[in-house]
């Protein structure tokens, strides 16, 4: 861990990786160039990486101004390095995002302030395609609200665009 965050952090991000070394800085660096004003941090889990994921997490982590964990899950799987990566955060929130999205820079606040109201449990959010050569799956580009009443069902597809929807580049 490191020793920049004195205060408990109320969002713990957590983000998973594996083999993705080339590509990871440039994630990462959307989370250095974040402005949040509430105490944070961020928990990168190597996933059992076989590339140079380390060697970038570890470059990343000694320059980073913010607070980094860094924890190793060895097994493969992303259940499995989620799970890990909750268990080392410490924040009251916890929020996923994966390593090949590009977080806005209010995007830590804008979680802390969705969960101002006690009442609210989840939250998800527009996911935009950021390069159009990608795959379009996984999609959320609605801006309107939905709410589902507590310990409902909530059926595939509803939370994210399913993969036989066209991709709306806008």
């Amino acid at each position: 861990r490191s020793r920049r965050m004195m205060l408990a952090p109320r969002v713990s991000v957590i983000v998973s990786t594996r083999n993705r070394g080339p590509s990871l800085g440039r994630s990462l660096e959307y989370f250095a160039a974040a402005t949040p004003r509430v105490p944070w941090e961020l928990v990168v889990v190597n996933n059992g990486s076989t590339d140079d994921t380390a060697r970038v997490l570890s470059e990343f982590r000694s320059g980073a101004t913010m607070d980094v964990v860094r924890v190793d899950e060895p097994r493969p799987g992303l259940s499995r390095a989620r799970n890990t990566g909750w268990r080392a955060a410490r924040g009251e929130l916890i929020c996923f995002t994966d390593d090949d999205c590009y977080v806005a820079p209010d995007y830590i606040d804008a979680i802390a302030a969705v969960f101002e109201p006690p009442e609210l449990g989840y939250v998800g959010g527009r996911v935009l395609l950021f390069d159009p050569a990608d795959a379009p799956i996984t999609i959320q580009l609605s801006e309107e609200r939905r709410e589902f009443p507590a310990r409902s069902y909530i059926p595939p597809g509803v939370i994210v665009m399913p993969r036989s929807a066209p991709p709306v580049l806008t």
